[in-house]
């Protein structure tokens, strides 16, 4: 069902290459585009032909194309759309290749009956509309740039309009405008033949009101690059006519709001062009008097309905100046009776509202020309009859004025224009301040707003003329002449004020609407009157108990403090801020502390006053926050001592004081916010402050909002729904600051203040509840066609995409985003939070949200080019976090995801910024979604159903595969390419395949010559500082090279022999080996790949480690490791080691070069140095590193101890020879490793005091101190075999020194009765023992050995109090003490006394004979274990407790004396021993009796 060779135009595709706005579209591209359709454009919606327009059968078509099950509905579509065959059909085919989301099976569906495919009908009609519209919208844009030097095509704009001509495009509009003007509606519809009829003749006549708007818009446009001729201003004011200006339009009830603002539309687009036709230029005599001559008649008899009052203004207007009216008494009287019903009919509020009307709000050219011509109007009707400022007179003229001046072109105009225009109204103001305070204030804001802040200020700062209602008594005054009068006193007008009008100022005395007014010539600033005035407010708060809102000088002040605010919002500095600026402003304070709790509160005055605050913060924001928190207005915690946030987001200890108040009694019921708009605008001001007072502002601010506001502000009453997207925008963009700020310093490694990780907390716990989560939920499922239905009633589509309803849009995606990364910092259990159930829906349940298919649908959106941006951002955060099959809940066929994600990624047209995100979403899904990956990479294409039928092209449904292949050619072809980032994106997929072992995906690509050296050929070429895809490679290579075998893949091969090649070898080690010095935020930690927040240069020389160290173990069977290069890289390692061991804020490098130094040495069979003099230096570094490490060793990360521990063992197996030949050295050597053997020991008992505490297991304290521990034991037994015979003569002195013997024995003391302990109990006995063979085992008698050993070497309690049948049961338990288990501990304690008793027999004999004496019973049955078992463990034991007793023998005399009944029992179990084993020599059988596995114990 393609559309290829079409009759119609994808215009959205279109729009996105031609407006400006989507693409960075070539201009050579835009123009040939722009040409294609030039005659399509100058048609506009003509194009779209009727049914009838072609003699084209639609049964003949649909055979054509072999699809007839599609003719049922394809005959409905016609009929509803009224569309020619041709032109249908391939509404349908873009339709469904380009809109469709659903499955094949439910398009079937949909089609399958008259009530069923309803749904489906109205959608294609409504993207066939938006299609319509696109057209005009496309021509209007040509027409509003290519005058437009900043636009992109503004060139390519004007040779289109060139090429078709204005005159062309304008008599094709105005045919358009009269045919969609008469149209009716399909006939079908309009008989009600149609399911529901009614409404969709509605949907038409609102579709049709809309695009006859636009039209009038692209008229206006040409009107003002054309002036219109009589002819067609005619043929205007008959169409208009035709259908009483927008007002008679069938099926349309004004009594609708939608409808009314439709017809409300096209009455002022109408009637603006209307005056924009007869705004004329003062050289255009003949052509005014011709138009006057054709409409007089009719426009005169207009005075009917409102939009009549503004054409009957600018009619008198047109007659005044080209008819000469002004000077013939007879001519004017007619004039000034259209004057007088214009002004009757309100004409200045109608154009105040047609102005300030959501149509002309913006700054686009259509806007500015309607406030031009409005402005225009203003000026001539000045210059005429405001000669004795009878103007102002008229009501809504100041608004209107204020609302024009409020635009920075027109209020440049009026400045520049000092006598004559509207500055005649703005004159007459200067005349009759302070009286007429209002409209001056209004018009000072509007000048400040429009750029204009130092010409107003500079004006009311010095204000020529004082004017007050004349009063006898306070103004004594002499008459100097019929009109001048002079004051005779001094007069101080405002009490308490240092203003005074001196004696003999002239004053004129006149006649005003307020009664007589006296105005004197004397200078006067605004701010004085404007401190007068809250002066009095606060004076009258006593009497004054009505409706504050109400209240005259309420009404002032506001208009005054609003000015206020402009002017501070404007202030760079405190310099700018005058003296008489100070008091009202300070006042702001005063006003909130009286005011904030009368009945009937003045709330607009308030949020004014709250509004200047605001304005002040980023000036003197410490003096500010300290009155408004003593106002106690803002909502506030009143304890601030709450163990969790859960309490806090619940609104525990929370009040909500006067901004809650208000928005209850007073804002919902008046359906206006000011005062929570203010409350808004304080809090994010003083957020983006970031003055960390979390729990008076931000906290409380944040809970009001989630709990107050957001969950409910659906349900309210607004006068306006801008103002509820405004307060919308505010809260979530407010919410999006704590999270992106959490979020970046999550990403910068740097610590989140406690009270801020509170702030996120109740962010994240709120927002996941069912109200706040809805609320988001309801903004991101509006949809894709609920997005473009309300983009065709917006005017201007080059500004949309920054506010509205989209900008809310995507402020709930991006919310969204960051609450499924937060969430486990509040998520306890792993239940889905209520949020995350309700995304999380697949379409068989019942959901009325279809979240994920929604955010999909936003791929299409043409209007904003962040929502296919956020769209795949949203998806691929849902994919990593979802449990379950995304593909379901996708609910679209493989073809069309393929077709909805991978047809942009070949586009050169199309963003980088969305490429990027399809190709994280695509990594995302290859590591949690295994369903939709293999859509991307068209796993089982034969088998997989199709919603598009059979593919035709490579352009349709095409996998991932195909990029794959093109990155891999573009990198052959440049190595560079890959530090760009879109192709660093796809080399993520590549990592992501191997790291997830989904390899296979793209094994067609692996099996294709060449494959690895293209893939590879980034680590041979110049290296890039901070590009990922280095590390990525090695990874791939480590991950490949563990999985080939031996005879595996010959290129894999030689891409790693390239690598050792010397000079690739040498490059790449001073790349891996060029560490910055920066402090980490947690340097002890060991390096986590894979993770954000590890730095590029980390994870290289962790991959780097990786990629050897499995080289190293799969060598010789894979590839051979050159010699050489293992010595540089052994060499390098050492030297680079000995550097980083100095740097302890970041020791993360030293865990990994630590690794990689001990692989290394392992894998040379001796040492890697070829020469006494290379011996030495190693030993100069081995000795430089270890003393570095031992003065830290107690930071390192368990990962460095171990490697540490391990390659000290080698290299001082290897380095023997040199360290007995130095003493020196010898004692460096030594006294670096007792300082890191007195840390484990001390790390061994503090851990054994702590569970014997407990009495508990302490599993990750022995996970964390077992192998290194061991690995320390290790280390002493190979010390003490290199230096007991041939080491210098003092040698034992570090140990002597730092008392490690005691600290050994002392250690084994705290652990031999510990089970967790039990092999660390075995490799202590074993060092004892080996210090016991040597010639230090002299300390031993100084040590008091039996004190530490001989009672703990008694069996455990849990063996003591254990019967023999209950030890059988539990012969095979892990967690408790066996005899099996006790066997080998107290094997080496015998042997540790047999030892020192041969070494000092004397010395040692009561030590000996006090062990026997305590352990007789055990050594008995010791000695009688063999009648039991046979095992080796026992043998052992027997074994070591019959040569303990053999030698005691010799000491029987002794022995006798100090304990003769353990001499007797031993004789006597020795006898026993011996008769047992020669009875075994006569009866071998019996040996099969004791077999290994039998349970055995001692009887206690």
């Amino acid at each position: 069902m393609s559309a290829n060779g079409s009759v119609i135009t994808d215009w959205k595709r279109l729009w996105q290459l031609v407006s400006g706005i989507h693409h960075e579209t070539p201009e050579s591209t835009v123009r040939e585009e722009l040409l294609n359709v030039s005659k399509e454009l100058q048609d506009g919606v003509l194009q779209f032909r009727k049914r009838n327009a072609s003699n084209v059968k639609l049964e003949d078509l649909l055979k054509e194309k072999k699809q007839q099950k599609l003719l049922p509905f394809t005959q409905n579509l016609q009929e509803l759309l009224d569309l020619e065959s041709q032109q249908c059909w391939e509404i349908l085919c873009y339709y469904l290749t380009n809109e469709y989301r659903g499955s094949a099976s439910s398009l079937a569906a949909h089609i399958s009956s008259e009530s069923n495919m309803s749904k489906l009908l109205d959608d294609i009609w409504g993207y066939y509309t938006l299609e319509r519209m696109i057209v005009l919208k496309i021509v209007k844009n040509l027409l509003l740039f290519y005058k437009i030097p900043n636009h992109p095509y503004h060139e390519q704009y004007k040779e289109i309009l060139n090429k078709i001509t204005l005159p062309k495009l304008r008599d094709s509009y105005l045919n358009q405008l009269e045919q969609l003007i008469n149209e009716y509606p399909p006939n079908q519809l309009a008989n009600g033949e149609f399911f529901d009829y009614h409404t969709r003749l509605v949907v038409w006549s609102e579709g049709n009101a809309r695009e006859i708007n636009e039209v009038l818009h692209i008229l206006l446009l040409i009107c003002e690059h054309l002036p219109f001729e009589l002819k067609h201003i005619e043929k205007l004011f008959n169409c208009f006519r035709q259908h009483t200006f927008g007002r008679q339009q069938s099926y349309l009830d004004m009594s609708k709001p939608l409808h009314n603002e439709l017809m409300t539309r096209l009455a002022y687009s109408e009637t603006m062009l209307l005056l924009k036709c007869i705004d004329l230029s003062d050289t255009a005599t003949n052509l005014a008097r011709n138009i006057i001559d054709a409409l007089d008649k009719d426009i005169t008899r207009m005075y009917y309905n409102p939009e009549n009052g503004p054409l009957l203004l600018g009619w008198m207007l047109l007659k005044v100046r080209f008819t000469k009216a002004i000077e013939d008494p007879e001519t004017f009287l007619p004039c000034q009776l259209l004057g007088k019903r214009a002004i009757d009919l309100r004409c200045f509020e109608y154009l105040h509202n047609l102005l300030t009307s959501s149509m002309f709000k913006d700054d686009s050219l259509v806007s500015r020309i309607v406030r031009k011509t409005v402005y225009n109007m203003l000026t001539q009707m000045c210059n005429f009859f405001d000669a004795d400022g009878s103007c102002a007179r008229h009501p809504y003229i100041y608004k209107l004025l204020s609302e024009l001046l409020s635009w920075p072109t027109l209020a440049k105009e009026f400045c520049a224009d000092e006598e004559k225009g509207v500055r005649s109204l703005f004159n007459t103001l200067l005349e009759t301040f302070p009286v007429d305070f209002v409209h001056l204030s209004n018009l000072a804001d509007a000048l400040t707003k429009a750029g204009m802040t130092n010409f107003i200020k500079s004006q009311l700062e010095t204000l020529p003329i004082y004017t007050d209602l004349y009063d006898e008594c306070k103004y004594p005054l002499r008459a100097i002449n019929e009109e001048d009068y002079i004051l005779t006193a001094d007069v101080q007008p405002f009490a308490h004020l240092d203003f005074i009008i001196p004696a003999r100022s002239t004053a004129v005395i006149m006649s005003r609407p307020e009664g007589y007014c006296v105005h004197f010539r004397t200078s006067l600033n605004y701010f004085v009157v404007l401190h007068h005035e809250i002066n009095c407010l606060l004076a009258e708060t006593v009497q004054n108990q009505g409706d504050w809102s109400q209240n005259e000088r309420v009404k002032r002040i506001n208009a005054g403090l609003q000015y206020l605010q402009s002017v501070l919002q404007r202030s760079k500095s405190l310099n700018e801020i005058t003296a008489e600026m100070v008091h009202p402003t300070e006042m702001c304070i005063d006003l909130l502390n009286k005011f904030k709790a009368v009945p009937q509160p003045p709330v607009e005055m308030l949020a004014n006053c709250l509004n200047v605050c605001t304005m002040l913060l980023p000036l003197v924001d410490a003096e500010i926050y300290a009155r408004v928190i003593h106002l106690h207005i803002l909502p506030a915690i009143t304890n601030e001592t709450l163990d969790n946030y859960e309490d806090y987001a619940s609104g525990i200890c929370f009040d909500s004081r006067i901004v809650g108040t208000y928005l209850v009694d007073v804002e919902k019921k008046l359906e206006r916010y000011d005062f929570l708009n203010a409350y808004l605008g304080f809090l994010r001001t003083y957020t983006k402050l970031q003055r960390k007072n979390f729990f008076k502002i931000e906290i409380p601010g944040l809970i009001f909002l989630l709990r107050e506001v957001f969950p409910h502000m659906h349900a309210w009453g607004f006068q306006s729904e801008t103002e509820r997207h405004k307060i919308y925008t505010e809260i979530m963009g407010f919410v999006c600051d704590i999270l992106d700020t959490v979020t970046s310093l999550c990403d910068k490694n740097e610590p989140i203040n406690a009270e801020k990780q509170f702030l996120r907390d109740i962010c994240i716990y709120s927002l996941s509840n069912m109200e706040n989560g809805m609320v988001l939920l309801r903004f991101v499922a509006l949809g894709n066609a609920y997005l473009q239905h309300t983009m065709e009633m917006e005017s201007n589509w080059m500004i949309q995409q920054s506010h509205g309803i989209v900008l809310l849009v995507r402020l709930a995606m991006r919310i969204l985003m960051q609450l499924l990364r937060l969430k486990t910092t509040t998520q306890k259990t792993i239940e889905l939070s209520p949020l995350e159930a309700l995304i999380y829906t697949q379409p068989k349940q019942r959901d009325t949200l279809r979240i994920i298919p929604v955010v999909t649908s936003y791929m299409s959106n043409i209007f904003d080019r962040w929502l296919p941006i956020l769209s795949c951002r949203l998806l691929r955060r849902i994919a990593l976090e979802f449990n379950m099959s995304l593909l379901a809940c996708l609910d679209m066929e493989p073809d069309q995801i393929r077709l909805t994600f991978l047809q942009r990624l070949p586009d050169e047209l199309e963003s980088d910024s969305l490429k990027i995100a399809i190709l994280e979403l695509v990594e995302a899904c290859i590591e949690k979604q295994p369903g939709v990956t293999e859509a991307f990479f068209k796993v089982i294409a034969a088998q997989e159903k199709r919603f598009l039928g059979k593919e035709v092209g490579v352009q349709i449904a095409d996998s991932i595969l195909t990029f794959l292949e093109d990155y891999l050619e573009a990198v052959a072809k440049d190595p560079k390419t890959v530090e760009h980032t879109l192709p660093s994106k796809i080399m993520n997929i590549f990592h992501s395949l191997w790291k997830n072992g989904m390899q296979s995906l793209v094994e067609d690509l692996t099996k294709r010559p060449k494959f690895w050296s293209q893939l590879c050929n980034p680590l041979f070429s110049t290296l890039g500082e901070n590009a990922r895809v280095y590390t990525q490679l090695l990874n791939i290579l480590s991950i490949e090279i563990f999985s080939t075998p031996a005879n595996g893949n010959s290129e894999l091969k030689d891409v790693v022999l390239c690598f050792f090649e010397a000079a690739n070898f040498e490059k790449w080690l001073n790349y891996v080996f060029n560490m910055p010095k920066t402090p980490a935020a947690d340097p002890y930690r060991a390096v986590e790949l894979f993770t954000e927040d590890v730095p590029e240069w980390l994870c290289r020389l962790a991959a780097f480690k990786s990629f050897l160290i499995i080289l190293l173990k799969k060598q010789p069977h894979f590839v051979e490791v050159p010699t050489k290069q293992l010595k540089k890289l052994a060499e390098q390692t050492l030297v680079t080691l000995v550097d980083r061991a100095e740097f302890i804020e970041d020791l993360r490098p030293f865990i990994v070069l630590s690794e990689l130094y001990l692989f290394v040495l392992l894998s040379f069979k001796l040492s890697y140095t070829d020469s006494p003099q290379e011996d030495t230096e190693m030993l100069k570094q081995v000795l430089k590193l270890l003393s570095r490490l031992s003065s830290c060793y107690e930071d390192l990360h368990v990962r460095a101890k171990e490697a540490c521990l391990a390659f000290t063992i080698k290299c001082a197996d290897l380095l023997a020879a040199e360290l007995l030949n130095d003493s020196d050295s010898a004692l460096n050597f030594l006294y670096s490793v007792v300082s890191i053997i007195c840390t484990e020991l001390q790390t061994l008992e503090n851990s054994a005091r702590v569970e014997k505490q407990s009495k508990q297991e302490l599993e990750n304290l022995q996970q964390t101190s077992s192998n290194s521990l061991v690995l320390s034991f290790n280390l002493l037994k190979t010390v003490a075999s290199i230096f007991h015979d041939a080491g210098p003569g003092n040698w034992d002195l570090p140990f002597i020194v730092n008392k490690v013997f005691q600290r050994l024995l002392s250690c084994a003391r705290s652990i031999l009765q510990l089970y967790s302990k039990q092999n660390l109990t075995v490799e202590l006995l074993d060092v004892l023992i080996v210090f016991a063979k040597g010639n230090c085992s002299a300390e031993f008698l100084h040590c008091d050995v039996g004190d530490y050993l001989w009672l703990k070497l008694l069996p455990p309690k849990d063996l003591l109090q254990t019967n023999f049948a209950a030890l059988g049961q539990a012969q095979s338990d892990e967690s408790n003490w066996t005899v099996q288990k006790w066997w080998p501990i107290y094997t080496r304690g015998i042997t540790l006394v047999t030892i020192l008793f041969e070494k000092h027999r004397h010395y040692f004999v009561k030590h000996a004979l006090q062990f026997v004496g305590i352990h007789e019973e055990y050594l008995v049955d010791s000695l009688l274990l063999a009648k039991q078992t046979l095992e080796p463990k026992a043998m052992e034991l027997i074994k070591s407790t019959t040569t303990l007793v053999s030698h005691l023998v010799e000491f029987e005399t002794l022995w006798r004396l100090e304990h003769s009944q353990s001499l007797f029992n031993l004789m006597r179990a020795v006898q026993v021993l011996m008769g047992h084993a020669i009875s075994m020599f006569h009866q071998p059988k019996i040996s099969n009796v004791s077999l290994p596995d039998a349970t055995c114990s001692w009887i206690y």
